[in-house]
Formats: structure tokens, sequence, C-alpha cells
């Protein structure tokens, strides 16, 4: 069964009738989904039963339902062995590698048995110097991660959030492998935050 509400029409007068076909689409939309009339319907000038524009509604729906940017988050763990460690966001997460425009830490929770160490810096050579950090020795780093002293005394425990509205941006690029360099061999995890631009609005 079809569930499509046609366009409701302002009723006049016969006299002021006409055999156009244009005269179809004057007056009001019964439906606020403008969506199944989008290709039919111009939405300039045009207001819905509520008065509400239908044009601003239009501009409304695309922000909502075809956003601009597309975020996708991935979690990355790291044994204590090893300094660097080589993702490929294709092989190992299955997710797209085109039109990345940020890249940032949005958690990550590291544990040591060192009472005198108070930080460890991450860097990634692949992510744009401008979504980086720089340091007081000029090394580019994705972050420098504090790590603080439990209450048990014995180990060092470190629950780190990035400030979110905090946004890394960079130019489009296409990014597989990436390289997590830590100056600590620590055992734990990330949370990545990746950001694509929507293919389906930036079309090109």
């Amino acid at each position: 069964m079809d569930n499509t509400v046609v366009p409701y029409t302002l009723e006049t007068d016969s006299s002021e009738e006409s055999d156009d076909s244009d005269s179809s689409e004057e007056g009001n939309l019964l439906t606020n989904n403008l969506g199944v009339f989008n290709d039919k319907f111009e939405t300039k000038d045009v207001r819905f039963m509520n008065q509400e524009k239908a044009e601003d509604y239009q501009l409304n729906r695309n922000k909502l339902f075809t956003p601009e940017i597309i975020k996708k988050f991935i979690t990355v763990f790291k044994n204590d062995t090893e300094l660097t460690k080589v993702i490929s966001l294709n092989e190992d997460f299955k997710i797209p590698t085109k039109n990345i425009i940020g890249f940032k830490i949005v958690r990550s929770s590291f544990a040591t048995d060192s009472t005198t160490l108070s930080h460890f810096d991450l860097s990634i050579p692949e992510i744009p110097e401008i979504a980086c950090d720089i340091t007081d020795t000029g090394k580019h780093i994705i972050s420098r991660i504090p790590l603080t002293q439990t209450s048990t005394g014995i180990f060092a425990h470190c629950q780190f959030l990035e400030y979110l509205p905090i946004n890394r941006y960079f130019y489009p690029t296409t990014l597989d492998k990436l390289t997590l360099t830590l100056t600590e061999d620590l055992k734990g995890y990330f949370v990545f935050e990746i950001t694509y631009l929507n293919e389906k609005v930036h079309k090109g």
C-alpha cells in the first residue's frame, strides 16, 4: 500500500483554474517529508501548513541525514614488548582509507610498575603535522599522555580523555598504514577518532 501523501493545494474559483501543469505545484505540502517530492517541487518561497519554510526544513534535513563529515572509531591494543606498532586501516579495521580529514585520540589506558614515570609520548609520522602537538624539543607528536599514581601505590595508571571539542582537521588525504611509536614500552590501548568527508556530499 502506497503511504505517500499527495501535495495539498489551495482551492480556487473555477474562473481562476488553469490547465497549466505547474498549477498543481502551488500551495502547501501536506507532509513534512520533502524527500518524497524533492525532485518535483520548488522549495523557495514555499511554506508548510504550519507556516514553516520548506527551504529551511530542507536545509535542516540535509544536515541531520546527510552530514558533511563521518566519524569512525578504532581501538588499538599494544603489548609491553614493542615501542612501535604498525596498523592498517584497510586490513586490520576494514574501514575506508580515502578522504580522511581528521585524526585524534579520544581515550587511552596504560599501566606500568614504575613509580617515577609521569608520562609518555605517542607519535604517528603519517599524520599531517597540523594535527599534531609540538614538544619543547620541536618533535611532532599525537599527544603527551600523563600517567597518574593509583591508590594502591603499586601501579601507575592512566585513563586519558582528550578535550573532545578540539577538532584536528587537515586537507583530505589517503591514509592506510599508521606507525604508532611510544617513548616507553607500555601495555595498554588507544581509542582513535578518524574523520572523513562524506562522499555523498563532497563529490569529485
